[in-house]
């Protein structure tokens, strides 16, 4: 007490309850709670915005009894992959919030039979209404479907690859757009010179690697 808080100095804020249904659930006894709880660690895996790596430390310590340790060889990473899927590929982790409710909850249960259709659904709800990244994800992918939809009437079309280096854009005029032929570029002029004002983030799409 006198390290953690200074004998009553320092005030820690109350941990807030948890949003319905989770709280509930956690403290229900009913057949649906006690089922939920037993599976929490596969319902939070599901409903997670990123995958996980890691390499796993099977150490003599969790070989006999009590408490288990979680232990890793290495770094833990969390990977973040594309907005949108793969032509053909399903969507997956933080993609799957972006898409109708219902084709969502199909896609999780076709993963995870074992989990509640019905619980999948009103926790997606829940997610909805408190997580402050799914509306940010939502109007990240609204403004890349607008860009692709304008892509056509932008006047040049040599954009910077993720490399870094000048490419012309498939499909444009090669006689308006081509690449600088000298060694030395004095100024490359964009599509935005007459506008005014900052951008803090600029998305941009860069296919379906990770990036």
């Amino acid at each position: 007490f006198e390290q953690c808080c200074k004998k009553g100095a320092v005030q820690l804020p109350s941990i807030l309850p948890p949003h319905e249904p989770l709280q509930l659930l956690m403290k229900n006894q009913d057949s649906t709670s006690q089922t939920f709880r037993s599976k929490i660690q596969e319902y939070n895996s599901t409903l997670s915005f990123t995958s996980m790596k890691y390499q796993a430390d099977t150490h003599t310590a969790n070989w006999g009894p009590g408490v288990h340790c979680f232990r890793i060889h290495g770094e833990l990473y969390h990977l973040q992959g594309p907005l949108e899927p793969a032509l053909h590929d399903a969507p997956q982790f933080r993609q799957l919030f972006l898409y109708d409710l219902q084709y969502a909850v199909n896609i999780h249960f076709t993963s995870h039979p074992n989990l509640e259709p019905h619980l999948l659904e009103q926790l997606t709800l829940m997610l909805h209404k408190c997580n402050p990244f799914i509306p940010i994800y939502q109007t990240a992918k609204e403004r890349l479907e607008a860009a692709n939809i304008n892509t056509g009437d932008r006047v040049t079309h040599i954009v910077l690859n993720p490399q870094l280096q000048l490419i012309v854009e498939s499909g444009a005029d090669k006689r308006r757009c081509n690449l600088p032929t000298s060694n030395e570029v004095a100024m490359i002029i964009g599509d935005e010179y007459a506008e005014s004002g900052f951008r803090d983030i600029i998305l941009a799409s860069r296919g379906n690697n990770n990036e």
